[in-house]
């Protein structure tokens, strides 16, 4: 048969030659001579200088805050505020029978176009006073503010209120 060996045609007792053996054993030899050459290399030599540096990394994470500092000095005072809201009167009458008080306000209480600002209670004397709304009604206590022509002043007035209680009038101008 083609392609087929015959093992009677095999050497079984090759022996390469002693020209071929001195050869594997010297190349051999010298991939063992490169080994350690480069595994056992003596000192370097003098080191070079540094190069440049290199650029800046990114940016770390903040640190926690650190603690709270002594408490600073005292500072100087501050300049004056702006003046208040200006007087404030009070003023009180108890209702007669027919249940309305009016008192006049002070002429440097405002003009007829400057009315002041005015807050109206009630109370029996006990010391509570409830607030009284300036909306009209004929069946509750209610106040109002009025320019009076004759006297150029203005006029608080309490109506409907509960005869033998107090009116009250917080006036601030």
């Amino acid at each position: 048969m083609i392609g087929m060996l015959d093992a009677r045609k095999m050497r079984l007792d090759y022996e390469p030659s002693p020209k071929l053996k001195r050869g594997c054993v010297m190349r051999r030899l010298l991939g063992l001579a490169l080994v350690l050459l480069t595994a056992c290399a003596g000192a370097d030599g003098a080191m070079g200088p540094a190069g440049p540096p290199g650029p800046a990394g990114p940016k770390g994470a903040d640190g926690l805050p650190g603690p709270v500092g002594p408490k600073g000095d005292k500072g100087d005072p501050g300049q004056p505020g702006a003046p208040g809201p200006g007087t404030r009167i009070v003023i009180t009458a108890q209702f007669p029978s027919t249940g309305s008080v009016s008192r006049g306000l002070p002429p440097e209480a405002g003009g007829l176009n400057d009315p002041p600002a005015m807050a109206c209670y009630t109370g029996d004397g006990t010391g509570v006073w409830l607030a009284v709304s300036d909306g009209f009604s004929t069946t509750s206590t209610w106040c109002a503010l009025t320019f009076s022509l004759a006297t150029n002043a203005w006029v608080a007035s309490m109506h409907d209120g509960i005869p033998g209680w107090f009116a009250a009038f917080v006036v601030v101008y």
